[in-house]
């Protein structure tokens, strides 16, 4: 099992509830999900064979780590 893995279940088990809150933004774990599963299509499409990701944490950096791990 992988981070991919638990996001899907825990999407699947929880939905519309909230996952990430960070000043203003708020992210449910369907949101999460989506925009993670769009991320790793473009890196997908990009052809990268490696990801790297320094950031703040942020909702952008729990996107793009979710995202690579989807890809």
């Amino acid at each position: 099992m992988n981070i991919a893995t638990l996001l899907d279940m825990s999407a699947e088990a929880c939905g519309d509830r909230i996952a990430i809150v960070s000043g203003g933004h708020r992210l449910s774990f369907e949101e999460l999900r989506r925009k993670a599963l769009a991320a790793a299509a473009y890196l997908r499409d990009s052809g990268a064979s490696r990801v790297a990701l320094l950031d703040v944490n942020s909702p952008a950096a729990a996107v793009a780590l979710f995202g690579a791990a989807y890809a």
